[in-house]
């Protein structure tokens, strides 16, 4: 893939989590102003891998809040690698871009908020869970596949490598059966498989941390560890807020996805200054 079409799809990429992060406030601003008289639980079922218990609803708020705000920074990431890197033929940097905008998508989870304020069809938030299923599939491997470029893999066709991946996740979602009735935490749908999905999702997160070890012990130290570091609190980030944990937790979530994000930028963005 060329300097120029990497360059095209992570502005793209800029520009959709810009538009999401709108259309989460759009919304969210439509339910403040204009509140649908709507009797919500003020319990919801959570289910995280093996374990399973209430969420109160004020922490399912907070944790629609913690998406927006991680929103917020990806979209300002990805305003920043389109700036920073658009002279920079890195594969690692277009799938971590590849990851920004994958999890930008789970703004959409206010959405399903909102489909359930105004009694809609089941089918709306049935399609909604899988979309935001395959996004966050699609950035899951595309954050491993960044991890696999910092750690020396040469493979060229990235173009390649993204397709198959885009391809992989839908056909996944595609023929995975969901839950129309009933509505988790997270305000998606549950699937068939969903704690296998959660723990497969996992490793390839500590697999991806492990790579950043491997780049620090195998060429510049300082770079790696830090790299690692960085991919760790990414992960931690995404959990936390997925898991619709307490607002201190989801406070904890914001502030390491920030210092994750802005950190791969720039130790990314210096690497390639100096070497």
């Amino acid at each position: 893939m060329r300097l120029a079409v990497r360059n095209t799809v992570i502005h793209l990429g800029a520009v959709i989590a810009v538009i999401l992060l709108c259309g989460f406030g759009f919304v969210g601003y439509q339910m403040l102003a204009d509140p649908i008289p709507q009797v919500m639980p003020s319990e919801w079922q959570h289910t995280w891998l093996a374990w399973s218990w209430q969420v109160r609803a004020g922490d399912v708020v907070a944790s629609l809040a913690a998406t927006g705000a991680l929103g917020i920074v990806a979209s300002l990431g990805l305003i920043g690698a389109s700036r920073v890197f658009r002279r920079v033929s890195s594969a690692e940097v277009y799938f971590f871009a590849l990851f920004l905008v994958g999890l930008a998508f789970e703004q959409l989870r206010l959405v399903q908020f909102y489909l359930l304020q105004l009694n809609l069809p089941a089918v709306y938030g049935t399609l909604l869970t899988r979309f935001v299923i395959v996004a966050r599939i699609g950035g899951g491997f595309s954050f491993f596949m960044a991890s696999l470029y910092a750690v020396g893999v040469d493979y060229p066709r990235i173009g390649s490598i993204t397709i198959a991946l885009g391809l992989l996740a839908f056909l996944f979602v595609y023929f995975v059966p969901v839950d129309t009735v009933v509505v988790n935490a997270t305000l998606l749908h549950p699937f068939a498989g969903q704690s296998s999905f959660e723990l497969a999702f996992l490793i390839v997160g500590a697999m991806s941390i492990v790579n950043y070890v491997i780049a620090g012990v195998r060429g510049h130290r300082e770079r790696g560890f830090l790299m690692a570091l960085a991919a760790t609190s990414l992960v931690l980030a995404q959990e936390i807020a997925w898991s619709a944990a307490s607002f201190s937790w989801l406070v904890a979530g914001v502030v390491l996805f920030i210092y994750g994000v802005f950190t791969f930028i720039l130790v990314t963005r210096a690497h390639f200054l100096w070497y």
